[in-house]
């Protein structure tokens, strides 16, 4: 099950990946992780085409996306500049695959139904265009898809509170 989960997760990346337009312009959480990294939780600097910040005092603008995606994408950003945004969602796009198969297995331990559904979900629905594309508006939602799919496949398993 190991090298079937890591195929599907380097499958379902490279599709995203080889089927992106390439770096998106809505890079709101690009932006609000460095500003993270930089101790501050607004943007001081935006570009004129970010038209969904809420200005405030002194210069500084603030993101009205959830915060989930920008904290995912600190360590990414701290280590490599210029890291485009859209990669995470790739990486997110490819998890949430994988999740599925989990969960699906998890359920009915039926391989071939693990596969139909890691299948289905990854290339069969929105979250293909969603992981591929990976705006800000996307990039939200596949990552909430990603959290609350990762949280049914632990209820169905040991069902650890913290997690």
């Amino acid at each position: 099950m190991k090298k079937l989960v890591f195929t599907f997760l380097t499958i379902a990346f490279i599709t995203y990946f080889w089927t992106s337009a390439g770096k998106t312009p809505y890079d709101y959480f690009t932006r609000l992780s460095t500003a993270f990294l930089q101790g501050k939780y607004y943007i001081t600097e935006p570009p004129p085409w970010l038209s969904e910040l809420v200005p405030g005092p002194y210069g500084r603008f603030y993101v009205i996306q959830p915060p989930m995606p920008a904290i995912l994408l600190m360590p990414f950003v701290y280590f490599f500049k210029n890291f485009e945004q859209q990669i995470l969602a790739h990486l997110i796009g490819a998890g949430l695959v994988v999740f599925t198969m989990l969960l699906s297995f998890r359920i009915k331990k039926d391989l071939k139904l693990a596969i139909w559904s890691g299948l289905l979900i990854g290339f069969g629905s929105i979250i293909w265009y969603e992981a591929a594309t990976g705006s800000v508006w996307y990039l939200s939602q596949i990552t909430s898809a990603f959290f609350l799919t990762a949280a049914i496949f632990e209820a169905f398993g040991k069902k650890r509170p913290l997690l």
